[in-house]
């Protein structure tokens, strides 16, 4: 078990705080009082192999050089890792780790994530990682599983859950900036025809019951207005294409974060695009001409279930 606050003897070196789990594991409770462990032999043997996999710990964690310093003296990346080391030394069948990362700041939680991903690779050993950041979930897991008020909503690879969402409730949750949804009663010029969206087909009536997730990366801005989108032969809905407004822009450098006003005045959305994809000109309160590729969008019905799931069985 890994846990949030480290929770380290502070009176204990770095090497003690190390040791402590193998010393309870490896000896008895004779073997560890001050005057009889000169006794027995058998400890001196123990120390030494103690002594040997400490080592071998703290130079894969890269604390060798910590080793005689106390938890109070050390950053708090240096304290995760030796956290982790007290962990390690034990060579468990599965490690618990019970967000290991919330208490250092940005630069250094990326750092930490890096080592904590490579550190799985080498050891090969299960890691339950338990987080609200899905940054790190995203990043570091090769399965995940989304909990939603005690129950798992979604198990599956990272890239699944970002591109195939069970419902709303995962779709939101994975991806940052937040998925965009749309309802789809709120465009116009397709309330009167039979439509088909990725191959579920559509009628009229049917129209309020169901929503569009979108991610933002998947708009894309055009140059004019266009009609919406529909193909000849089976009136499939291809795209969406609307005039929205420019309420913020986000620069994050080589991309930029664009907020607007959605298909009416409550309705809001994001776009996440390439900074050179969006000239100059544009800023708040400007017009933007947008495209919706349907092909890349989510399906979910009033029950804010995907349908996706259900067309590809």
């Amino acid at each position: 078990m890994v846990f949030q606050d480290y929770a380290l003897y502070p009176h204990m070196r770095v090497r003690q705080n190390l040791e402590m789990p193998l010393l309870m594991s490896m000896t008895s409770l004779g073997q560890r009082m001050p005057l009889l462990n000169l006794i027995d032999r058998k400890i001196k043997n123990t120390k030494i192999e103690i002594t040997k996999i400490v080592s071998e710990i703290s130079k894969k964690l890269k604390i060798e050089h910590l080793l005689d310093r106390r938890p109070g003296e050390l950053s708090g990346g240096q304290r995760q890792r030796v956290a982790l080391g007290r962990a390690l030394v034990r060579n468990p069948d599965i490690f618990l780790m019970d967000e290991p990362l919330s208490n250092l700041d940005a630069k250094l939680r990326e750092s930490v994530r890096t080592e904590i991903t490579e550190l799985h690779k080498d050891t090969g050993l299960t890691f339950i990682y338990v987080t609200h950041d899905q940054t790190e979930a995203m990043t570091m897991s090769t399965m995940v599983g989304l909990m939603h008020l005690g129950e798992f909503l979604q198990i599956g690879r990272p890239n699944e859950l970002y591109k195939k969402p069970k419902n709303i409730t995962v779709a939101r949750f994975i991806g940052s900036p937040e998925i965009n949804i749309f309802s789809i009663k709120d465009f116009e010029n397709i309330k009167e025809k039979l439509i088909k969206v990725k191959n579920f087909e559509i009628k009229s009536s049917q129209i309020d019951s169901f929503s569009l997730g979108v991610r933002p990366e998947d708009i894309q801005i055009i140059n004019s207005q266009r009609k919406t989108n529909l193909s000849k032969n089976k009136q499939e809905l291809i795209d969406f294409n609307f005039s929205v407004k420019i309420k913020n822009i986000e620069d994050l450098g080589p991309e930029l974060f664009v907020h607007c006003t959605g298909l009416h005045e409550k309705s809001s959305f994001r776009i996440r695009i390439q900074k050179k994809s969006l000239n100059n000109n544009y800023k708040q309160g400007s017009q933007l001409n947008i495209k919706i590729n349907l092909r890349d969008a989510t399906l979910f019905n009033h029950e804010g279930q995907s349908l996706d799931a259900k067309l590809e069985k």
